[in-house]
């Protein structure tokens, strides 16, 4: 995959309560979001999802038209002690 150096939106986070699921509401959200992409000139948007949620990631692919990706790993700093690390890159 290449760079994209083009307007995207990355999704933070998409729940949808189990009571919801199988209703479409999934779809009404990214479906809105897609529309939002559009309307600003986005080309891509990107989001995560965990590995082992298997019905999300057969939501996501089949459903959506979404492709996993397998040139990028997630980083993620947590926690006080590793933000007080960062803290420190400039002392």
């Amino acid at each position: 995959m290449q760079w994209l150096s083009a307007p995207g939106i990355y999704l933070e986070d998409l729940f949808v309560g189990s009571a919801y699921r199988q209703q479409g509401v999934g779809s009404a959200l990214l479906s809105y979001l897609g529309r939002h992409a559009k309307a600003i000139g986005a080309t891509r948007i990107d989001w995560s999802v965990l590995k082992w949620n298997v019905s999300a990631r057969k939501f996501y692919t089949e459903t959506c038209g979404g492709e996993e990706l397998d040139d990028w790993l997630g980083v993620r700093v947590e926690g006080t002690e590793a933000i007080e690390k960062l803290i420190t890159l400039q002392d």
